[in-house]
């Protein structure tokens, strides 16, 4: 018996799931990516050519500049302990 994602985890039938592990992939190949879901369906699809229905579109490409990583707080930051 196969594993689905409930329906209200999936955009246009394909599960964000996967779009949120191809855009970790990317950034672990040093790529950047930007996920783009409000879309004029018809447009893409007459610029793509098809007759699939496009729910949405992952962009992937190398970035301009690298962003610098964000300092991490402390945990004690984060956290607060009510006794």
């Amino acid at each position: 018996m196969g594993l689905s994602m409930p329906q209200h985890y999936t955009f246009g039938g394909t599960s964000l799931f996967h779009l949120a592990l191809a855009q970790i992939a990317a950034s672990g190949l040093g790529l950047s990516s930007i996920w783009i879901g409000m879309i004029d369906e018809n447009k893409v699809k007459s610029i793509l050519g098809t007759d699939l229905r496009p729910s949405s579109i992952l962009c992937i490409g190398y970035p301009d500049k690298k962003k610098p990583l964000k300092s991490r707080r402390k945990l004690k930051e984060l956290i607060e302990v009510i006794e």
